[in-house]
């Protein structure tokens, strides 16, 4: 019985040994596949970087045409441009059969007869082109040659050729005016009464003939052995860039801001914020459209129906212009699209701030910082429609006991969960005018006698405010940004005096 168990042991020691010297094995054998497959693969890579090497090679430092390439039939693979011309100067057919091509489109079609054709055969231009084959050319035509001469294939390159191209190219462009259709985009109409109102059109698509493609197609067809040859134009769809799906929405007032002025203001000034208002009103604002105060408005003439009123001049002193007082059209505006979210450039709000101007002193009809001076053609606010669907504009001019409103409404897509802002100024800098500046009239501007003086404006304080925007979203804590720093450099009181005359 112990021997028994002893022969046991062995063998259980045995048959052991057995199975962990098979597992080496193969354990090496896998690792030697492993190794040999890696190294083909290896191979394989090194393989096809040097045959696409080779390609690189011929085709930009070789003088000869690529193998693979023929002409009308003919092959000049391996020639040269040189070699090639005298080729086929023996070999090419100069019997042209083509004599007309027929262009169909749908129920339509257009004969270009031999003489609009005007074909001929130019072995030089053709060995050129034969050349070019895989060096020349747009990137993508370059790799398909390239990819079907490596595959064994042939790029044929036909050695008639249309004489005068501009004569086919006129004749497409005819073509082209039949059977081209403008696309059509969706578009709103917005209007105020008793509340806003939007009306809608459809958009349409169009179609467009590529030219220079139809032109190229018909290059490659004069190389047919037949008296009349036919080609189907194929043309592009012209997608509208706005579809009234982008458009039609859910609109609300998005922001609204009202200044005033007393009633007793002069005729002009109220005459101009009037034009200006009117000339706004209805407005829609597309998406990636920039609102322009200036152009949106128009020159300030007397026949745009604009009178005088008060602006600042080069002496720091009120004065009157044509236009005159329509900057407060300009600040409600302002005003109102920062409580629809407007902040700077890149800051991804609804609406950018492109260009923006403070007054040379604070207004008096809104607070410091949040004025928006315009002037034409110069200054001017332009605000860019950074969000994904139109704005409108709704402008008034209401009378309210002993003041004038300006009124602006926006209208748009709701601001995002349920966001309310409000605005918030901060004057972190006041700066003295210091004392008063004396100017020799010299020009005699102000007709002052000798020594007189003549204060020709007020002194005024200077300010650094800063405008901080706080966005206050449903479930989340208000977000306080800064929008803008606005500075009024101080303005001394200027004091002009009477020259004495020269004696």
């Amino acid at each position: 019985m112990k021997q028994f168990e002893i022969d046991s042991d062995k063998n259980f020691y045995h048959i052991t040994t057995v199975l962990i010297c098979l597992g080496i094995i193969l354990l090496a054998s896998l690792a030697l596949l492993v190794r040999y497959v890696v190294q083909v693969n290896e191979q394989h890579a090194t393989d096809s970087a040097v045959t696409q090497a080779d390609l690189y090679n011929n085709a930009y430092f070789s003088n000869k045409i690529l193998h693979g390439v023929t002409v009308s039939g003919c092959d000049v693979g391996g020639m040269t441009v040189q070699e090639a011309k005298k080729h086929l100067s023996g070999n090419v057919n100069y019997n042209i059969q083509l004599s007309e091509i027929e262009i169909e489109f749908e129920d339509k079609s257009w004969i270009l007869d031999k003489d609009v054709l005007n074909l001929t055969v130019d072995v030089e231009y053709a060995a050129q082109q034969a050349f070019n084959v895989g060096r020349f050319g747009d990137e993508e035509t370059r790799k398909k040659q390239l990819e079907t001469l490596d595959a064994g294939g042939n790029v044929d390159i036909s050695a008639t050729i249309i004489k005068e191209p501009q004569t086919v190219m006129n004749a497409l462009k005819d073509i082209k005016k039949e059977v081209d259709i403008k696309k059509v985009d969706a578009t709103v109409t917005f209007a105020f009464n008793n509340g806003p109102q939007y009306a809608y059109t459809d958009e349409k698509t169009g179609r467009s003939l590529n030219v220079q493609k139809a032109y190229d197609d018909l290059c490659q067809l004069v190389k047919v052995e037949e008296k009349t040859a036919k080609y189907t134009l194929e043309l592009d769809v012209v997608e509208p860039d706005v579809k009234r799906a982008d458009i039609e929405k859910e609109y609300s007032l998005v922001g609204s801001f009202a200044t005033t002025l007393s009633v007793s203001s002069k005729a002009g000034r109220v005459q101009n914020i009037k034009t200006a208002l009117l000339s706004l009103d209805g407005r829609v604002w597309m998406p990636g459209e920039t609102f322009s105060f200036n152009q949106w408005v128009g020159e300030r003439t007397i026949e745009n129906g604009f009178g005088l009123g008060v602006f600042i001049n080069e002496d720091q002193a009120y004065d009157e212009v044509v236009g005159g007082g329509i900057c407060q059209v300009s600040t409600t505006i302002y005003y109102c699209s920062l409580l629809c979210g407007a902040n700077s450039v890149g800051r991804n709000a609804p609406i950018e701030i492109i260009e923006r101007r403070p007054h040379t002193w604070p207004s008096v009809y809104v607070g410091k910082g949040l004025d928006a001076t315009v002037s034409w053609p110069h200054s001017d606010l332009k605000l860019f429609n950074n969000s994904q669907t139109p704005y409108f504009l709704h402008t008034s001019f209401d009378k309210k006991g002993s003041l004038y409103y300006v009124n602006v409404e926006i209208y748009g897509v709701p601001l995002p969960n349920e966001a309310k802002i409000a605005i918030e100024t901060e004057v972190i800098e006041e700066i003295q005018p210091g004392e008063p500046e004396y100017i020799i009239d010299k020009d005699n501007k102000y007709n002052l006698a000798p020594g007189a003086q003549k204060a020709i404006n007020e002194a005024r304080t200077g300010y650094t405010v800063n405008v901080y925007q706080i966005w206050t979203e449903k479930g989340k804590e208000p977000v306080k940004s800064l929008i803008t720093v606005s500075k009024y450099d101080p303005v001394k009181l200027k004091i002009y005096v009477g020259a004495t005359p020269e004696t």
